[in-house]
């Protein structure tokens, strides 16, 4: 977030839809449309979400369908 926020490239009024660091080891996509986040990455980086009690995660595959 450092990154994305300091280079300016930014307009103020939203936030990327699209995000992942150098290596793409994970990968965050966000919408303004939708009222949820999705995320992809490690089995540790899963667990540390999933079982984070400060947030509602849900596990979803490739055949979820999120526009229902």
């Amino acid at each position: 977030m450092y990154t994305i926020y300091n280079k300016g490239e930014l307009d103020g009024l939203a936030s990327p839809t699209y995000w992942w660091p150098e290596d793409r080891s994970w990968c965050v996509s966000t919408d303004y449309d939708l009222d949820f986040t999705i995320f992809g990455g490690n089995k540790q980086l899963f667990d540390a979400l999933m079982f984070n009690d400060k947030l509602e995660c849900i596990e979803v595959d490739l055949e979820t369908r999120i526009d229902e």
